[in-house]
């Protein structure tokens, strides 16, 4: 447990244990009536047998998610953050942070023409703030010691707590990355690397003054050359550790002016799925 008062608390939202007894809790009982009816002269064990099963399925799930989300709460230190779960703490400090992970998707119900509208307004909106209320967020810290802690959509304030994590982790982060890339390094950032000599990806490799823009754009991180009609690299942000400290890597060594609204913690850091409605 930290000494010092928490910047941000965040507890969890009542909405997916309010879906799940909604939905689920029902079912529950119209399967355990289902067993009492299928024992009922002539009774049927087989079909007993099989609302059992399903009963406890459904009630088991209830009972598992009450129990997760119950006196579930993440709070932020000064010194790191630490994750309240079934009764047990879990801490990482903010020097033993190693990677952060982070994934935003938009969530479109309405169909075809609504994927379409929206994904329009995405490009008018694009560098703009992410708005946590239609865009289901995932932020993983992983420590040097293998410890893992999860925030998410389902924790009240997302995003502030995002931006706290970048804030006490990436100056850290990005001075070592800086000083590694000046020694002659190669630092990885999953599946993309950086050097002195440029931006690679598997053999792929790209010098830095042959770059035109590197941006992040639907939930990837594209890189076009100059010159050419399609991007060079493309890859999904998820699949990326601590894509703000590589973009910021980026802009440290780019041979000519960046486009920082490109590169900045909003809509365009989101892809997009959608829900037929």
């Amino acid at each position: 447990m930290f000494a010092s008062a928490p910047i941000l608390v965040m507890k969890r939202k009542i909405l997916i244990r309010l879906i799940v007894c909604l939905f689920l809790l029902p079912l529950t009982l119209v399967f355990a009536y289902g067993i009492y009816a299928s024992l009922q002269p002539p009774s049927d064990s087989t079909s007993a047998t099989f609302d059992a099963v399903l009963a406890l399925l459904c009630g088991g799930t209830v009972l598992g998610v009450m129990v997760n989300e119950a006196g579930r709460v993440t709070r932020l230190h000064p010194e790191g953050i630490e994750q309240t779960r079934r009764g047990r703490t879990a801490e990482l400090r903010w020097d033993d942070v190693t990677e952060v992970w982070f994934q935003a998707v938009k969530v479109q119900v309405g169909g075809v023409a609504g994927y379409a509208i929206s994904a329009f307004l995405d490009r008018k909106r694009q560098g703009s703030p992410l708005n946590e209320r239609d865009t289901s967020i995932t932020v993983r810290l992983h420590g040097r010691n293998g410890e893992k802690l999860v925030i998410n959509s389902n924790d009240q304030g997302i995003v502030k707590g995002y931006e706290t994590v970048l804030a006490h982790v990436n100056p850290r982060l990005l001075e070592e990355a800086r000083r590694r890339v000046e020694h002659g390094d190669t630092v990885a950032f999953g599946k993309i690397s950086v050097s002195l000599r440029g931006i690679a990806s598997g053999r792929k490799e790209i010098a830095f003054h042959e770059i035109e823009k590197l941006e992040i754009a639907g939930g990837k991180l594209r890189v076009k050359k100059k010159g050419a009609w399609l991007d060079a690299l493309s890859v999904p942000v998820k699949k990326i550790p601590n894509v703000s400290v590589l973009t910021e890597l980026y802009a440290h060594f780019a041979s000519g002016p960046v486009d920082r609204k490109g590169l900045q913690m909003g809509q365009n850091l989101a892809g997009r799925t959608m829900i037929a409605g």
